[in-house]
C-alpha cells in the first residue's frame, strides 16, 4: 500500500509503509485500492479513520500531531504541516497513534422546508 505524494505528467511520487519515497511511471500503475470507509481500532481500544486528528505516541516523531488521510490494515497514512519532509506525509501503525479528534464530516442539510 502506498500514498500518493505528488504527480508529475509521466509519473507519481509516492510513500510506502515504511515511509520509503519512490517513482512510479504511470505505465506501471496498476490499480488502486479504495480506502475511504476503512478504520483501525488503537491499542488505547479508539477507532482510527480517515480525516481525525491523532498525536503519535511512540518513536521518533513522537507528540506529533498529525490529520490521518487514508487507512490500510494498520497502517495510518498521515499528513502534519511540522513535517519538512516528504510533502509533510508519514506513515506510522495505527497503535502508535492516540485519537485527538474524530473525523468531521460535514452534516447534509435537509433542503426541505
Amino acid at each position: 500500500m502506498v500514498i500518493i505524494t505528488a504527480t508529475s505528467k509521466d509519473s507519481l511520487k509516492v510513500m510506502d509503509t515504511l515511509n520509503m519515497e519512490s517513482v512510479i511511471n504511470n505505465i506501471e500503475y496498476k490499480a488502486k485500492i479504495t480506502t475511504y470507509n476503512l478504520s483501525a481500532k488503537s491499542k488505547f481500544g479508539e477507532i482510527i479513520e480517515r480525516e481525525s486528528v491523532v498525536k503519535i505516541a511512540t518513536g521518533d516523531r513522537r507528540g506529533l500531531l498529525c490529520e490521518v488521510k487514508r487507512i490500510y490494515q494498520n497502517y495510518a497514512f498521515m499528513h502534519s504541516c511540522d513535517l519538512r519532509k516528504s510533502q509533510g506525509y508519514c506513515v506510522e501503525k495505527v497503535d502508535s497513534c492516540m485519537l485527538v479528534t474524530k473525523s468531521v464530516k460535514p452534516s447534509r442539510v435537509n433542503a426541505r422546508s
